[in-house]
């Protein structure tokens, strides 16, 4: 830090500059829409910056995470020339973040879970302990192949031979099934159990698409199924699921009229 100390005053009126302007960035893009709030503003590494008369800043905001939670995020920036996109895109998102977090909150919700993610959780030794963890974390990862995870308001999951079925949200893989495009092309709009009895999957999940994948080295490819199915609103603090299932865009529609 010594060798900083010649240039104190450079970067104090640098630091004052680039935040000024970060702030003006994020007023022009639109924070006003949003919950973001600057926390504070320090240096990044030495090392990251131009010269020592052009520090990088670290900027600490607070903004919506997936899960809809509070959460504290780092940038890294020595200007905000450039970064308007950036700034507009961050802003963009944390807009949309926002007006979920109101829309679940006025109905005692936490966010809405798709159908699968819903019927790994029922199939779990403890599944209100599941729901209320989805409260706290983002992504849970628990044994025998389940993972769950939160993207823009929704808990989505990834199984990886779970109670034997795989998936990644709500794409379906077969290894070693490669239908004829005659088949795949039937399948559509057709319950998914038509072609796979498996616990988690129930006969209102529809097949949205399906296609052959290829693998390297393998004789047979592996068929992909992506499903059609429903959310749901479901409470982390009262660890239930709402029965009715829920559209958001038509819920946000409405709620923003």
């Amino acid at each position: 830090m010594q060798k900083l100390w010649p240039h104190l005053d450079a970067i104090v009126r640098r630091a004052e500059e680039e935040l000024a302007a970060f702030e003006t960035c994020l007023d022009e893009a639109g924070a006003d829409l949003t919950d973001i709030r600057t926390r504070r503003v320090g240096l990044a590494a030495a090392d990251t910056w131009p010269d020592l008369d052009l520090p990088c800043l670290a900027p600490e905001i607070d903004v919506l995470g997936d899960g809809l939670r509070r959460e504290t995020r780092t940038m890294h920036w020595s200007a905000c020339e450039g970064l308007e996109s950036e700034y507009e895109g961050l802003v963009a998102y944390q807009a949309t973040l926002s007006r979920l977090r109101r829309l679940f909150v006025g109905r005692r919700s936490t966010g809405v879970i798709d159908q699968l993610a819903a019927s790994a959780v029922r199939n779990l030794p403890d599944p209100c302990g599941t729901l209320r963890a989805l409260g706290r974390h983002d992504d849970i990862r628990l044994e025998a192949g389940l993972r769950l995870r939160w993207s823009e308001g929704r808990v989505q999951s990834d199984g990886d031979g779970f109670q034997g079925l795989s998936w990644s949200g709500r794409v379906l893989s077969f290894p070693g099934t490669t239908p004829p495009e005659t088949a795949l092309t039937a399948m559509v709009g057709r319950p998914v159990t038509d072609m796979c009895r498996h616990p988690l999957l129930a006969e209102e999940m529809t097949v949205a698409r399906a296609w052959n994948e290829a693998v390297d080295g393998a004789a047979t490819g592996i068929l992909k199924v992506e499903i059609a199915s429903v959310d749901r609103l479901f409470s982390a603090a009262r660890a239930t699921v709402d029965p009715q299932p829920f559209k958001v865009d038509e819920a946000l529609a409405d709620h923003d009229n």
